[in-house]
């Protein structure tokens, strides 16, 4: 009997201590799942700041987004802890993994008629959904993505961000210990990217006219189509803009030009002149080359030179008798060769 109860003691001293050990083990990990720690506005008041400078103000655009990319490079060691790394929406990230956020504004109203507009992004947006379950010293590279607006020069700057993670007082859970911002070696406030008016070249259309019927007075009529572009372009005419796609008409008389400013390189233009005014002949020039006989003008805005497009209209005038100048001579000689076969047959038969 005392044997039977000494047994019975035993195992149930065994299992209070294995409920015992296996209740620890539950809580600890619990505890450890539970843990986990993100930026806060209590951590860091840092900001991300774009600059946007525009060649002019019709470039700057509302709502134009542009898109940053986080890099998460690498975690070190807080003393003897054995760092993790952080998490994206619960999934772990890797080295080389990145998170993109993106930064829109009102970029052309707060320029208020200016060229250049500023907006910010706190470090809290930039580390949305990113948190931490270790101690670590975590390093991540900031860089701005390239976007497609053919009127931007975009920044190519990387900034390091450096967030560490310790315990907090009693190990009672994590906190933020510091998030700190460097560039070459040197600490920073902040990221600070800055995009410039991408390189541009103007487009210039002129009319020239020639002929003894011609008058520097007459008004001829063109539409300009360009493509490949994005805002709204000034020209030398007041209150006269150019926008993708397009058609817009102007007039010139001899010795005028239609500029189109700030052009950005590969955009595509088509000149055409719709009204010749009765001029016999049209012709052509592009970018100094050749003269073409035509009504239409198609190029490309290139960095390496001049884009021009050179317009001459001819107009001549009849002569009294009906027979135009330009084919006098032609007139002459035929005339001429007339006679001399009559010539030469009234010989023949003599």
């Amino acid at each position: 009997m005392k044997n039977n109860m000494k047994k019975l003691a035993a195992a149930l001293l065994s299992g209070t201590m294995l409920l015992g050990m296996t209740g620890s083990v539950f809580a600890a990990d619990a505890q450890t799942d539970a843990m986990s720690v993100s930026v806060t506005a209590n951590d860091t008041s840092a900001v991300l700041t774009k600059t946007w400078t525009a060649a002019e103000n019709g470039l700057l655009k509302d709502g134009e987004e542009f898109t940053f990319q986080l890099t998460y490079d690498s975690v070190e060691a807080v003393s003897t802890n054995v760092p993790a790394s952080p998490q994206y929406m619960n999934q772990l990230l890797s080295a080389g993994m990145a998170v993109d956020t993106t930064l829109s504004a009102q970029w052309k109203t707060s320029a208020a008629g200016g060229n250049t507009s500023s907006a910010t992004k706190s470090y809290v947006d930039l580390f949305n959904g990113i948190s931490f379950t270790t101690p670590g010293t975590y390093h991540f590279t900031l860089s701005e993505n390239a976007g497609t607006n053919p009127n931007i020069s975009y920044d190519t700057a990387t900034y390091e961000i450096i967030v560490q993670v310790v315990w907090k007082d009693n190990f009672e859970g994590l906190k933020i210990n510091g998030v700190s911002t460097a560039q070459g070696g040197n600490k920073l406030d902040g990221a600070a990217f800055e995009n410039n008016a991408a390189a541009n070249k103007i487009l210039t259309v002129s009319k020239k006219v020639g002929g003894g019927a011609a008058n520097k007075n007459d008004d001829f009529t063109f539409k300009v189509t360009i493509t490949g572009i994005d805002g709204t372009y000034s020209t030398n005419v007041a209150g006269k803009t150019i926008t993708n796609g397009t058609e817009t008409e102007f007039t010139l008389r001899h010795g005028e030009t239609f500029v189109v400013k700030n052009l950005p390189e590969n955009a595509s233009y088509t000149v055409v002149e719709t009204d010749k005014k009765g001029y016999q002949k049209t012709e052509v020039s592009v970018n100094k080359e050749a003269n073409q006989t035509s009504d239409t003008a198609e190029g490309t805005i290139r960095m390496d030179g001049e884009n021009t497009v050179d317009y001459t209209n001819t107009k001549t005038v009849p002569s009294p008798t009906g027979i135009a100048l330009e084919i006098l001579p032609f007139a002459v000689l035929f005339l001429a060769a007339i006679a001399g076969g009559v010539v030469f047959f009234r010989r023949k038969r003599g």
